[in-house]
């Protein structure tokens, strides 16, 4: 019966193992510390007053790396980077855009780990008169007409955070009973589950 011999050699990088058999060697274990393909979570976007990007993010592990790059394209192949925010203990990060491109644009984040460059999903925004839904009237009395190309959710809420009215899988032109909400100023909210991309606006309320 044949013995397997299990040889191990430790290089800078990453342990490689092979096996044996008769003199002849072949690839038993190799890569052990399997490299994570992406190590950013929770990136979403939000509007500030329509004319800037808020990007928000956080990562598995903050032990991996030091420092993101924010890069940003207008056709989602060609990417530029435009800042470099360095790593924070509390794992939450965050970049304003302050001059955003006009119309459809995308975001990703490049960081890299043992020299290997590793990227977020990209985020695909969209500014000015090139979003793909709109909400009327505003201010609103009792009903909020929103249109939308795209399936969306939309959640309204009030001064203190409070969720008051949730509506799911909007599509086309519906109508929102809002005669509930109290004379005020509201956060309309309205997510794309397909592109994780979130816009938050501003509902006055008569």
């Amino acid at each position: 019966m044949k013995r397997l011999i299990l040889l191990c050699f430790v290089s800078m990088l990453t342990p490689v193992c092979y096996a044996q058999y008769a003199g002849l060697f072949h690839p038993a274990i190799s890569n052990l510390a399997k490299e994570p393909k992406n190590i950013v979570t929770d990136f979403i976007y939000s509007l500030k007053g329509n004319t800037k990007i808020h990007l928000q993010w956080k990562v598995a592990s903050v032990d991996m790396v030091d420092f993101f790059s924010i890069e940003r394209s207008a056709n989602g192949r060609d990417f530029e980077m435009i800042e470099v925010v360095k790593l924070l203990s509390n794992n939450k990060f965050e970049f304003i855009d302050e001059s955003p491109l006009p119309g459809k644009s995308f975001y990703r984040i490049r960081t890299s780990l043992r020299g290997k460059a590793l990227y977020s999903h990209p985020l695909t925004v969209y500014m000015g008169n090139d979003l793909s839904f709109k909400f009327y009237p505003n201010p609103a009395d009792n009903i909020l007409i929103v249109r939308s190309d795209i399936p969306i959710d939309v959640q309204i809420a009030d001064a203190s955070g409070e969720v008051r009215i949730n509506q799911y899988r909007v599509l086309g032109l519906q109508t929102i009973n809002v005669s509930t909400l109290e004379k005020g100023i509201y956060m309309i909210r309205f997510t794309n589950k397909v592109s994780n991309t979130v816009s938050i606006e501003k509902l006055f309320k008569n």
